[in-house]
C-alpha cells in the first residue's frame, strides 16, 4: 500500500446508517424512487415505499429528515455501489422536489463495492457477496425485477407485488451491512484525510 495512511475515527467507532434504494429505472431524470431502505447502525432493516409515484416526494422527504437528525461527526453512511448510482439518484430527485440533499453529502460514505474492488481488482456482485459471508438471498428477486413488480403493484393494487419489493430490498441492505462490519476494523487504516469518501491507494 502507497501513501501516507492516516487512521480516522470510523469502523466500530462511527455510528453505520446502511442504504440501498430501488429505482424504475437507470436514469435519475425521468425515472423515480420506489423505495428506501435503511438500517441504523444494528437495528432492524427499515422500507420507506412510494405507494404511488405522487408520493415520491414524500419518501424522499422522510429519509432526508432521518439524514438530518443524525451527528455527522459520528455517523458514516454505507451502500454498495452508491456512490456511482444510490446517491445520486437520490439527490437529484431531491433537487426535484426542492428538497435540501446537503445533509446526505455531510455525512462520510464507505462504499463496500469500491473497497472490494480495490482488493480484488474487478467488480464484485452483491451475491457474491453473500456466497462470501455465508449469507443467502431469501428472495429470488433481483433489482432488474422491480420495476416490473411496481408497475404490477401500481395495476392491482396487490400487496404481494410489493412485498417482493421489500423482501429484495431488506435483503440487499441486509447484506452490505454484514460485509460492513467484516470490514469495519480495517476501516481507520484506509481512510483518506483528503477527501470524506474511501481513497485505496494499493
Amino acid at each position: 500500500m502507497q501513501g501516507k495512511i492516516r487512521p480516522r475515527p470510523i469502523g466500530d467507532q462511527m455510528k453505520p446508517i446502511t442504504l440501498d434504494i430501488e429505482t424504475s429505472g437507470l436514469d435519475p431524470i425521468t425515472e423515480m424512487i420506489i423505495a428506501i431502505g435503511y438500517r441504523v447502525g444494528n437495528s432492524k432493516t427499515k422500507v420507506i415505499f412510494s405507494e404511488k409515484p405522487e408520493t415520491e416526494k414524500e419518501t424522499i422527504k422522510q429519509f432526508i429528515n432521518l439524514i438530518k437528525e443524525q451527528n455527522p461527526e459520528k455517523t458514516v453512511l454505507v451502500t454498495f455501489r452508491g456512490k456511482n448510482f444510490d446517491i445520486p439518484f437520490l439527490i437529484l430527485r431531491a433537487i426535484k422536489y426542492d428538497i435540501d440533499p446537503t445533509p446526505l453529502l455531510a455525512l462520510k460514505h464507505v462504499d463496500i463495492h469500491e473497497i472490494l474492488k480495490s482488493f480484488t481488482g474487478k467488480s464484485v456482485s452483491l451475491d457474491a457477496i453473500r456466497e462470501f459471508i455465508g449469507s443467502w438471498r431469501k428472495t429470488k428477486y433481483t433489482g432488474r425485477s422491480v420495476p416490473a413488480l411496481y408497475r404490477d403493484y401500481l395495476k392491482t393494487g396487490d400487496e404481494t407485488f410489493k412485498k417482493k419489493i421489500v423482501k429484495h430490498l431488506v435483503d440487499d441492505v441486509n447484506t452490505t451491512y454484514k460485509m460492513y462490519l467484516k470490514i469495519s476494523k480495517i476501516l481507520n487504516f484506509i481512510f483518506s484525510e483528503k477527501d470524506k469518501n474511501i481513497n485505496l491507494k494499493i
